[in-house]
């Protein structure tokens, strides 16, 4: 059954990528909901990587991609991570993909057909009340994805 959130980041964008995490746990979704790198429930020493993270893509619901120049850098995000979750969005279309552009780089072109978040003015450019505000709405708008499969509501 899909009901995680996967964030998937450049680790030179990890600062961003902790805000997200914060945020979510801030509106009531369980730590093991959020799979990301750096949480306690991530990826453990001597756990074999690749296969959690394949693992994770097959309960994915909301896969959170944070879109910079990094981003688009980095081999392991292009080669593996991406197609797998595109693959598997096509065989799934449960799987909801949200992207957000951190910084003034180009649309990605696997994204071309989803609207993304600050498609006009990057994560970045904003100023700090706005850039906390943009992050909530975009953080309440996952919440809600969780909620309307999975039966995750306030009580």
């Amino acid at each position: 059954m899909r009901q995680k959130i996967l964030l998937s980041y450049s680790h030179r964008d990890k600062d961003y990528a902790e805000r997200f995490h914060r945020q979510l746990l801030a509106y009531d979704v369980p730590a093991e909901r959020i799979f990301w790198d750096r949480a306690d429930n991530g990826i453990q020493p001597s756990q074999e990587w690749l296969e959690r993270i394949e693992d994770e893509i097959a309960e994915t619901r909301v896969a959170l991609f944070l879109v910079s120049e990094h981003f688009r850098e980095s081999r392991f995000i292009r080669n593996m991570e991406m197609p797998s979750i595109l693959r598997e969005r096509q065989k799934d279309p449960r799987l909801k993909i949200v992207w957000v552009r951190l910084r003034e780089i180009d649309e990605p072109e696997e994204f071309s057909d989803l609207q993304g978040f600050c498609k006009d003015t990057s994560l970045a450019a904003l100023d700090d009340e706005k850039r906390s505000k943009t992050i909530d709405d975009i953080t309440k708008h996952v919440r809600a994805m969780l909620d309307v499969d999975v039966g995750f509501h306030d009580e």
